[in-house]
């Protein structure tokens, strides 16, 4: 190890004397500002590499940073060192400066004209943000920001005109995931329903209609408050819009037959069929919360206990 970090050491006083020789030093000796920069670049990745070698990631993310302010950001190498610099942050576990330098390579992304890249980040940040929040966090304010990096590629996407599909999927699934925690769940519905019709055509993608259709009826169903009617006649639009949508998926006969038992104020009943639908299909956690929302209605029920 010691070795290493001498070695390490010599290399970044190589590096920074060519980093601050003069220009004119560098025009006697023949030198271009590109020859410059790839020495610089090849003597301070060793130096990071001798860090990561030896498990000093703190010091591998220090050099990363200072070739990321001194390489140009239209350079390939640039990418790819703070893809490095971020490895490093997750083995330090300081989020904080992950999320820095995924904010400088989304800058960076978007000055290049590569979008997908730019959107592929903001909604990775997004996603490790909400499971964070899950884990740790009661802060709504958190909520507020998870969505704005999820409409942040939204709009990106726009700038696209390639078919980017699956960001679309994953932004409009967190946004409707946050919704939820914000107990917002008319808002959360109406992106899983227009999810559903956008793809009602595409045969590949009928299943997971029917799991978007069967968390927004879920959502429409905590929201109606005891109307059921209204309940009622989102169903049938469901049907009627979404031909997928039928009695052949356990999901659609679930919705039904929960709507049954909540027009008759059957707890028992619900009960039941949440148990019976959980052998066969786990319910998620967000499924558990909504449905005890729905059966803590019933009767006036206080129970934390689903089935």
């Amino acid at each position: 190890m010691d070795r290493d970090i001498t070695e390490a050491e010599f290399l970044c006083e190589k590096a920074e004397s060519v980093q601050n020789s003069s220009k004119f030093m560098n025009f006697i000796k023949g030198r271009t500002d590109d020859d410059k920069q790839d020495l610089i670049k090849e003597y301070y990745s060793r130096v990071a590499l001798l860090y990561k070698k030896n498990k000093l990631y703190s010091k591998a993310y220090d050099i990363y940073t200072i070739l990321l302010d001194i390489i140009k950001t239209d350079d390939p190498d640039w990418i790819q060192f703070a893809f490095y610099a971020c490895a490093c942050c997750k083995n330090m576990s300081n989020m904080n400066e992950y999320r820095n330098i995924h904010n400088r390579m989304i800058q960076v992304y978007q000055d290049n004209g590569r979008y997908y890249s730019a959107c592929g980040l903001l909604v990775e940040d997004a996603d490790s943000m909400y499971k964070e929040y899950l884990e740790c966090s009661s802060n709504p304010d958190e909520l507020h920001h998870i969505n704005q990096l999820y409409d942040q590629a939204l709009e990106l996407i726009n700038l696209d005109c390639n078919d980017h599909s699956s960001i679309l999927d994953s932004c409009y699934l967190g946004k409707s995931r946050v919704y939820m925690l914000l107990e917002e769940y008319n808002e959360a519905a109406t992106l899983l329903e227009y999810m559903a019709s956008l793809y009602k055509d595409d045969s590949s993608r009928k299943y997971r209609i029917t799991e978007w259709l069967f968390m927004s009826g879920l959502c429409r169903l905590v929201s109606c408050n005891g109307e059921w009617h209204t309940f009622e006649h989102i169903l049938s639009n469901y049907s009627e819009t979404i031909v997928t949508f039928d009695n052949m998926y356990i999901q659609c006969k679930m919705l039904h037959d929960l709507l049954d038992a909540c027009k008759k104020d059957d707890e028992q009943k619900f009960s039941k069929l949440c148990f019976d639908y959980d052998k066969v299909k786990p319910f998620t956690p967000i499924e558990t919360h909504l449905l005890l929302i729905v059966k803590r209605k019933l009767n006036n029920i206080q129970s934390d206990d689903l089935l």
